[in-house]
């Protein structure tokens, strides 16, 4: 189920590479897309958000979706943490970039 999860979301960012920020050359770019789904794929919210400040075109389509990205990541890695009775656990987090 996650993997069908990623595979749209992989899919919704290529869509979304095309408005990233124009440069010089046509390999810059790729580099620049490259480098912002290297960070996607580790599933870090920080990472994520890094590599936004530096490769996506603020108030861009790309940039929303990367702040989309990064809020599911971080409520998924906060709603890990609840036990049976909603009581925030520090107990019980998984290892950054790993997801269940």
């Amino acid at each position: 189920m996650a993997h069908n999860y990623f595979k749209r979301i992989y899919a919704l960012t290529f869509i979304i590479t095309l408005i990233f920020i124009p440069s010089q050359s046509n390999a810059a770019s790729n580099q620049n897309v490259d480098k912002f789904m290297q960070a996607l794929k580790t599933a870090q919210p920080l990472k994520i958000e890094s590599a936004r400040k530096k490769y996506v075109a603020a108030n861009s389509s790309a940039d929303l979706f990367a702040k989309l990205v990064i809020n599911h990541f971080n409520a998924t890695e906060y709603l890990k943490t609840l036990d049976k009775y909603g009581n925030v656990s520090p107990s019980d987090h998984d290892l950054p970039g790993v997801l269940k």
